[in-house]
């Protein structure tokens, strides 16, 4: 690259003197050339003073701490994105208490906690409390256990949470029903994610135990698993 060309790239510069125009108008050799770099770099030097310095400074130490917040930033997420994958939250039935007497019907109370190590969202429910005949084979009016979307429902690790299910079945017909050799049960299903956006769902079935009126669960693995 000739002087010229490296002149003309300096001339717009706001810290040129006066007097370092006249080279722009001049034929130069060699020597010429470094002499007149020379002035040219000083002009540069001296329109830097402490002010423009510090000013300079403090704008890259601003853009140096923002990219070192950004990348930081990036790096938490990773890191937390890995921890919550390894660290994945597990809600399951902890106990289901009834069946009771209610204005509403036959009702029974199921409890689930989080087991799992980090945050549960729980975004839709499925329970029923319908009548068996056999496993696998529900009394009219049947089952209806489908996870319907309810209000988010946060649970950290081994938090708690404890959802109501009435029987479609009129309360009046339960002995009737029991005498018949039907079986009451709990069935349902809980849908929930965990912090990275990742569903699951866990499953459950509780069988009604007449002899001691309290419900047990189920020991058909078929009917409780996880995601």
């Amino acid at each position: 690259m000739t002087f010229s060309v490296l002149v003309q790239l300096f001339e717009r510069g706001p810290w040129l003197s006066a007097g370092a125009f006249c080279y722009l108008d001049y034929a130069f050799d060699w020597k010429s050339a470094i002499m007149n770099f020379i002035h040219l770099f000083w002009d540069f030097v001296s329109w830097w003073d402490a002010n423009k310095i510090n000013a300079a400074s403090t704008v890259v130490i601003a853009f140096l701490t923002i990219s070192l917040m950004i990348s930081t930033r990036a790096q938490w997420k990773v890191s937390h994105r890995n921890f919550i994958a390894t660290h994945r939250p597990k809600v399951i039935v902890r106990f289901v208490i009834g069946p009771t007497v209610s204005k509403e019907g036959t009702t029974a109370h199921v409890t689930v906690v989080n087991i799992g190590e980090t945050d549960a969202t729980i975004f839709a429910v499925g329970l029923d409390l319908p009548y068996q005949w056999m496993r696998d084979e529900y009394a009219p009016p049947g089952l209806q256990a489908s996870p319907k979307d309810i209000p988010h429902i946060i649970l950290r690790s081994g938090q708690m949470h404890t959802f109501k299910v009435v029987s479609r079945v009129p309360q009046t017909e339960f002995d009737a029903r029991i005498g018949q050799g039907q079986k009451l049960a709990v069935v349902g299903a809980v849908r929930y994610r965990d912090d990275n956006g990742v569903e699951r769902e866990s499953g459950f079935l509780w069988d009604h135990e007449p002899a001691r009126y309290r419900f047990v669960r189920s020991t058909d693995p078929e009917w409780h698993y996880q995601d």
